[in-house]
């Protein structure tokens, strides 16, 4: 019988087994989370983030206790931006921080994982 281990949740506890398990944390990155990141610079209010990342941390801890994998997603582009394929790409119109980027001549070329504070957030 495969085991199964009950991690704490709302509306109530969820039942998994470890083995088949992952959870997939997406875009808890400082460009999105913190101020003087790329949202909070274009003007988003990011004062409510520090709840969430602290849930986040404590939904990752319960689950690397329990031998649950945890997978971390993280948008960015290259130093040289070889990725986004220029004018004639969907991403050069889609991704708001190129645009930011582009309009603001300070933060141009700053599309590496430690610019404009995208890298990992503190739920490490």
């Amino acid at each position: 019988m495969p085991r199964t281990v009950q991690l704490a949740a709302r509306p109530e506890p969820i039942t998994v087994m470890p083995e088949e398990t992952a959870l997939i944390v997406v875009d808890m990155q400082n460009a999105y989370l913190s101020p003087g990141g790329y949202i909070d610079l274009i003007g988003f209010d990011v004062s409510g983030s520090p709840p969430m990342i602290e849930e986040t941390a404590r939904v990752t801890a319960a689950c690397r206790a329990a031998g649950i994998p945890v997978i971390y997603l993280q948008n960015g582009f290259s130093e040289d931006q070889q990725e986004v394929g220029g004018p004639a790409a969907p991403v050069w119109h889609k991704s708001n921080a190129l645009k930011f980027m582009r309009a603001n001549e300070a933060y141009a070329g700053m599309s590496s994982p430690t610019a404009l504070g995208t890298t990992r957030s503190s739920t490490r």
